[in-house]
C-alpha cells in the first residue's frame, strides 16, 4: 500500500499566493507545520486579512509591535465576544460568554486586578498556577 505523499510545507508557504494563505486552518496545527506560513507573513504581509476559510473572514497579527498596537488600542480593536471577540470563529450571540480575556476596559482591567496577584505568585510555571487557583 502507497503511504499519501507529505506535502512540502516550506515550498507551498513560499509559493502560495498570500491572497489563499488561512492560518487559521486547524490542520496546520495538528500537523505541526504552521512555521512556514508565519514566517512567510511576519515577512510580507504582517497584517494579512484572510477573506475565505472555514470560519468566514479574519484578519491575522503576525508581528509583536503590530499585535501591541491592537492589544492597547481597545477602541478601535475590541477583544469584547459580543462584538466577535477574540477568536476567528464566531459564536452565536446566545453561546458567547465573557471571560476578561474577552473583554474590553474597564471590565477587563477590573477581573485582571483581581487574577494579577495570583499569576505574579505562579510565575511560569503552569503546575503552580494550577495550584494557587
Amino acid at each position: 500500500m502507497n503511504a499519501p505523499a507529505r506535502l512540502d510545507h516550506e515550498a507551498l508557504a513560499a509559493t502560495l499566493p498570500l491572497d489563499k494563505f488561512d492560518v487559521g486552518d486547524p490542520k496546520l496545527f495538528q500537523d505541526d507545520v504552521w512555521e512556514p506560513y508565519f514566517r512567510r507573513l511576519r515577512q510580507e504581509d504582517p497584517v494579512h486579512y484572510c477573506a475565505e476559510s472555514r470560519f468566514g473572514p479574519y484578519w491575522s497579527v503576525t508581528k509583536y509591535k503590530d499585535i501591541m498596537t491592537v492589544e492597547v488600542n481597545h477602541k478601535t480593536f475590541s477583544s469584547d465576544s459580543m462584538l466577535g471577540g477574540i477568536t476567528i470563529r464566531d459564536a452565536p450571540k446566545e453561546f458567547r460568554r465573557p471571560s476578561f480575556i474577552s473583554m474590553d476596559p474597564p471590565k477587563h482591567d477590573d477581573q485582571r486586578r483581581v487574577v494579577q496577584p495570583i499569576v505574579e505568585r505562579a510565575g511560569a510555571d503552569p503546575r503552580a498556577l494550577r495550584a494557587a487557583a
